[in-house]
């Protein structure tokens, strides 16, 4: 049953034309959703309520993300560079580096990196079972250029990044400060939000967070928004 399912999920995601299935990926995806269902059982990494459903909403809405991440690059949504540039293998993001705040499961930081071996990525988890967990599948999956911390985003003191993102991590009031900490100037945090999440989030003009851009995931899961780290404070939110 489990490997029916496994197949299910690989089967959306090369149907949305995110990934090839070169490099071993659909192995690591694969092994990365046993373990998920397996450490589910032992620590709260998701609800054990319908577990086969939520490991692949919170898969395939990562996979989303991350290509409306890549396809808004390579557009020039941001500026010029960047067009032209081949997504399929991660190009897009060459030398660029990425951190999750609040990663929990690996949703969507981990899975990310399995899609895109090539990303220099960082995994904030505070939760120390949790972080224990994101380490183990770093290391079982062979992943390179992966780091995960268990700490407050507050204590981090190294380099910036590049973009920065999260999956229910916390509201934006809380959440634009730890993003725009751990930006690099022009860099992009990316977030999902529900239906009406100006209204519900109550945000305010946050200086040097600029919202850019918001797209509504398949299936009406939410609402993927993008900020931009600017000198600018005006973010066109209420």
């Amino acid at each position: 049953m489990r490997n029916q399912f496994k197949k299910r999920v690989l089967d959306k995601l090369q149907k949305i034309g995110l990934w090839d299935v070169s490099g071993g990926k659909a192995e690591r995806i694969s092994c990365f959703i046993e373990d998920v269902w397996e450490w589910s059982n032992r620590i709260h990494l998701l609800g054990r309520k319908d577990i086969r459903r939520n490991i692949e909403r919170q898969i395939m809405d990562s996979a989303y993300m991350l290509q409306l991440m890549e396809g808004s690059i390579r557009q020039g949504d941001y500026g010029n560079d960047h067009k032209g540039v081949p997504v399929g293998r991660g190009g897009i993001f060459k030398g660029k580096r990425i951190s999750d705040i609040g990663s929990g499961a690996g949703f969507p930081g981990l899975v990310w990196k399995i899609l895109r071996p090539s990303l220099e990525i960082t995994l904030f988890e505070r939760k120390q079972k949790t972080a224990v967990f994101l380490k183990r599948e770093a290391n079982i999956l062979d992943l390179k250029k992966i780091v995960v911390l268990d700490l407050d985003i507050e204590e981090y003191t190294g380099d910036l990044f590049d973009i920065v993102t999260s999956k229910a991590a916390g509201r934006l009031p809380e959440m634009l400060p730890l993003a725009s900490g751990l930006l690099s100037g022009g860099g992009f945090y990316i977030t999902v939000k529900g239906d009406g999440w100006r209204e519900k989030e109550g945000v305010g003009p946050f200086s040097g967070m600029e919202f850019k851009k918001e797209d509504e995931m398949p299936e009406k899961r939410g609402i993927v928004v993008i900020f931009e780290k600017t000198s600018r404070s005006k973010m066109g939110l209420k």
